[in-house]
């Protein structure tokens, strides 16, 4: 197992299983479980994902606060980031990396493996296949929890199991957790499956 440390809330939306992909400006060969650690820092306290108290959620708390039923999106009272379920310093989810696509323009690279299609439609990735030339997906939804411009990396992320919050300090980059917290990790997740 790796693990990678994502900033509140992408790492809680990744947990919620709102956000499959990852995107990054470096790739890799390593495919496998993936231990999601929540950054202890907050990102900036104002943009895209969080507003002023006096201007309600952004577009993304907005959706986690939605898939946690916590917050009633009516009332104005509740509807404060603060009031959302965003550990830090720990570990919150293991899911599978399953692929890690890199972001091309389809227009100058029509040949590349993987291809970044945008158009009407939205945010297409083109997953080339020998048989059949390929078959999009398409990835509109994730379009607001990422950067897909050409020269970054889709992380692609299956079978995301949330756990309680392992407390754990991260490390930048993809990084090998420790024995105990490998131990930790593996426990939180077989308590959820139980559940």
């Amino acid at each position: 197992m790796k693990a990678l440390t994502v900033r509140q809330p992408w790492a809680q939306l990744i947990a919620l299983g709102v956000k499959s992909i990852e995107t990054r400006s470096w790739s890799t060969r390593y495919r496998g479980p993936l231990a999601i650690h929540a950054g202890k820092a907050w990102p900036v306290p104002v943009g895209e994902w969080q507003v002023p108290h006096d201007r309600g959620l952004g577009p993304m708390v907005e959706r986690m606060a939605m898939v946690e039923r916590m917050v009633d999106p009516a009332d104005p009272v509740t509807r404060r980031w603060e009031t959302l379920h965003t550990p830090r310093g720990a570990v919150v989810a293991v899911a599978d990396l399953v692929d890690v696509v890199p972001m091309v323009d389809w227009l100058t690279s029509p040949v590349a493996p993987y291809v970044r299609i945008t158009g009407p439609t939205g945010l297409m990735l083109r997953l080339v296949d020998e048989d059949d030339g390929g078959h999009p997906i398409d990835v509109s939804d994730q379009r607001p929890y990422g950067d897909f411009t050409p020269g970054r990396y889709a992380w692609l992320l299956d079978n995301v199991r949330p756990i309680d919050p392992v407390p754990a300090k991260g490390r930048q980059g993809l990084w090998e957790p420790d024995a105990a917290l490998r131990l930790q990790v593996g426990q939180a997740t077989h308590r959820a499956a139980l559940r």
